[in-house]
């Protein structure tokens, strides 16, 4: 679980196999007590993306500055870019995000389901 704010407005991507995809980036400042007083730690940035279904609900309801916490699997990109030099970037493939209750409130609403146009006949009702 990581437990941060929203850097970005979501990307939203249209994906013919996914249903979509949306990415958005994630600041996690972590506060340690010391000496009396809180002081806030370094900024580590991750890079979050949402697939399916999960990636419309995040399109339609995260905002830049929103506290979120979510959960996922975590892995380090590498690239080399065009001046030669290895950049790397923490990534998150989100299997849950919901908004952090402990820094604010939300009003939550159920998605519809989406039943099919027509129900096979074994379990059409007479």
């Amino acid at each position: 679980m990581v437990a941060g704010n929203v850097g970005n407005n979501v990307e939203w991507h249209e994906d013919e196999r996914y249903e979509g995809r949306a990415s958005f980036s994630l600041g996690v400042t972590p506060s340690v007590f010391r000496d009396g007083r809180w002081q806030e730690e370094a900024t580590t940035w991750y890079r979050v993306t949402c697939w399916r279904r999960l990636a419309v609900h995040v399109r339609d309801s995260i905002r830049k500055g929103d506290a979120v916490v979510l959960g996922g699997k975590l892995r380090l990109d590498r690239w080399v870019d065009q001046n030669n030099v290895q950049k790397y970037e923490y990534a998150i493939d989100a299997k849950w995000v919901g908004h952090d209750l402990r820094r604010g409130s939300a009003l939550f609403e159920r998605a519809r389901s989406q039943a099919p146009a027509r129900w096979p006949c074994s379990r059409r009702r007479r």
